[in-house]
């Protein structure tokens, strides 16, 4: 018997009533030439055959539906890493996190973003499983320091002071923490979107940090600065109390010092157009992290939608 062809297409064979299609349209070798065809096909994605992939046969031909084992979009692997998993369900829980879906640059931070004056609610869990919910709004910026722009808060917590980019990203200028009234300064400011990102790459940049007392801003009390990857991850579907959204995955690895700490952190954060943040993993403050050595982490998952 011949060795089979394998033939990547954007539809199954014409007689067959499936309706599978991938981004990717390659002519098949040989074709009609009578060897028996393997047909690998899934959405928007194309991948290595594997052993727990779903097949169908048509004919001598096999077609490979769907594999849980590699998520390749163009050849870019498109699955969770394992140790990024492991940290994300510890703070949110198995289940939120789906399948890979296909990713795209990111785009500006409007497209992202909720609506100003829109308050979302969500639900906190720490690392000791107790739980509170938070409310957070996005509003018009008022602190000269930080204008134009948004200001993200919680009433209780405190507030991100963020800022639109020359090239449709975003970064946070300031953090006011409210339970350690101070305000934490970052020059050039911490990327939240960087727009045009592909999935997969990464943007390095260092920070100044300059922290004061929230009685007097213009009094500095701790410097340092700290060294942020930003890394776009992928895209996912995200289920959480408010519903199931398709997502971008960003994580933020921190290494620095400001003031007496020294600080290695790892937050997440799955965003969805129009809704903004979906689910997070985060500190419960920069300035608790650097200043306090406070390496509290919390899981937030959205309980309403925006």
């Amino acid at each position: 018997m011949a060795a089979p062809i394998a033939w990547y297409s954007n539809a199954l064979p014409e007689d067959s009533a499936a309706s599978s299609r991938t981004a990717h349209d390659l002519d098949p070798v040989n074709a009609g030439s009578g060897q028996p065809v393997i047909f690998i096909t899934m959405g928007a994605f194309t991948h290595a055959v594997s052993t727990r992939a779903r097949c169908r046969c048509y004919g001598n031909s096999i077609v490979i539906l769907h594999s849980r084992q590699q998520h390749r979009q163009g050849g870019f692997d498109n699955s969770l890493p394992s140790d990024d998993r492991a940290q994300i369900e510890k703070y949110l829980g198995a289940g939120v996190v789906g399948d890979p879906i296909a990713a795209a640059a990111l785009m500006t931070v409007d497209k992202y973003l909720p609506p100003k004056g829109t308050v979302t609610s969500y639900s906190v869990r720490d690392s000791d499983g107790k739980t509170r919910t938070e409310n957070h709004k996005v509003e018009e910026t008022a602190d000269p320091m930080f204008t134009p722009g948004w200001r993200y808060s919680d009433e209780k917590i405190g507030s991100l002071f963020i800022q639109k980019t020359v090239d449709g990203g975003a970064v946070i200028l300031g953090e006011q923490d409210l339970e350690e009234k101070v305000l934490s300064r970052f020059t050039p400011g911490q990327p939240l979107i960087v727009a045009g990102l592909a999935p997969g790459q990464s943007h390095k940049v260092t920070v100044q940090v300059a922290v004061s007392d929230l009685s007097d801003p213009t009094d500095v009390n701790h410097k340092g600065s700290l060294d942020i990857t930003y890394t776009y991850i992928g895209a996912y579907k995200v289920t959480v109390p408010a519903g199931t959204y398709d997502t971008v995955l960003i994580k933020w690895h921190y290494e620095g010092s400001v003031g007496p700490a020294s600080v290695e952190q790892t937050e997440y954060r799955f965003i969805a157009p129009g809704a903004g943040m979906i689910a997070m993993v985060e500190s419960r403050h920069i300035s608790a992290m650097l200043i306090y050595n406070d390496r509290t982490r919390l899981g937030k998952l959205m309980q309403t939608k925006p």
